[in-house]
């Protein structure tokens, strides 16, 4: 059933696109923020020239326009028409305009739409491994992260994804996830019987479920309206994101849990990167480079803003559980997912995170 909804949902996407790029798509130069403008004027790269033929992108990504992984979408978009002197231009779908996520990268991975933004859980739908990429405290921190994913960790990961039928250009900070409610959560046993949207990600769903939660798998873009609603207690996702959808509305508590930290692949079809010439390959590969760099460097200055916004303007209450008893709780959480695994597997795998904390 899941599938032949996934089918239609694609069937329909194919209809919308058809109608949207006859003139309603977003143009990214335009959206792009001047903070997010990097010097390129005269830029453009020496095999540029090397052909006249030009492309048409479809690019998308389910988070709001002022998230900062849309605006680094936005920048890789124009620093692509900037470095290809216009051969290169992109029709742009933001805030789940084109469905649900797991509808587009559905989408994406059979070649309706280009690329996007979405995360490791995204991708292993199609390649089960990538989810090792979000147990339980794996990363201690946003300075960790990088490390590891501008390191070993994150060309592993890459394969990972080109396994799973992705061509990742580049990783981005999705960032920790955290714990909103209509209650506070001083420690882990508040969460006991909380019902709190989880995704379907097994990670998510396993680790809520050690610290007690009643899981509950909503949309995305239905999850606003089961928290005004009372379907739900809460929900769990990184602060820009909590911000994206305006959770901070719905729920007053906001407990910092960081249990698991999500990244971003800023994507393509790997059919249609290989069709791409090398000097547009060339700019391509710049250009997300120059976005995931500045994206990563917003993120946590961002996330901070937000958190005082919250306290302000919504009067939000923060706490701060202490991590060692979240570890804890968590453990029996990581220990079943290991066992989808193949010990060789996971072995390397913990070894190469380790080994990327003193990189």
């Amino acid at each position: 059933m899941k599938r032949i909804r996934r089918i239609l949902a694609v069937f329909l996407a194919i209809c919308m696109l058809s109608a949207l790029t006859a003139g309603c798509a977003g143009n990214a130069p335009e959206k792009t923020p001047a903070s997010a403008t990097a010097p390129a004027s005269q830029e453009t790269s020496s095999a540029a020239g090397s052909s006249t033929e030009s492309y048409k992108l479809i690019f998308a990504t389910h988070l709001a326009e002022d998230h900062p992984i849309t605006q680094a979408m936005y920048l890789f978009c124009k620093r692509c028409e900037e470095l290809s002197g216009g051969r290169l231009t992109f029709d742009t779908y933001i805030n789940s305009e084109l469905g649900d996520p797991t509808e587009v990268i559905d989408q994406i991975r059979i070649g309706v739409v280009d690329g996007g933004c979405f995360t490791t859980g995204h991708m292993a739908y199609y390649n089960d491994k990538l989810n090792a990429t979000m147990w339980p405290y794996m990363f201690e921190s946003y300075e960790h992260a990088t490390s590891a994913y501008t390191g070993k960790v994150g060309e592993y990961m890459k394969e990972m994804a080109q396994d799973a039928g992705f061509k990742v250009l580049d990783w981005m900070y999705y960032g920790f996830r955290n714990l909103s409610s209509n209650k506070p959560v001083n420690k882990v046993s508040d969460i006991a019987g909380l019902k709190l949207r989880v995704p379907s990600e097994r990670v998510n769903q396993l680790t809520m479920s050690a610290f007690g939660a009643v899981c509950s798998t909503i949309a995305f873009n239905e999850l606003y309206l089961a928290l005004s609603q009372g379907v739900v207690d809460g929900e769990e996702n990184p602060i820009a994101t909590m911000d994206s959808a305006n959770i901070q509305e719905v729920n007053k508590y906001i407990a910092m849990i960081e249990y698991t930290f999500f990244t971003t692949g800023l994507l393509m079809n790997p059919k249609k990167w290989e069709s791409l010439p090398p000097d547009i390959q060339e700019i391509i590969i710049k250009a997300s480079a120059e976005a995931a760099k500045y994206e990563q460097e917003i993120f946590v200055d961002t996330e901070n803003k937000i958190v005082d916004k919250f306290k302000n303007d919504y009067a939000v209450t923060f706490t701060y559980p202490d991590k060692d008893e979240c570890i804890a709780a968590a453990t029996p959480a990581l220990e079943e997912l290991k066992k989808d695994y193949d010990p060789a597997f996971t072995e390397e795998w913990l070894s190469l995170i380790e080994a990327s904390k003193t990189s």
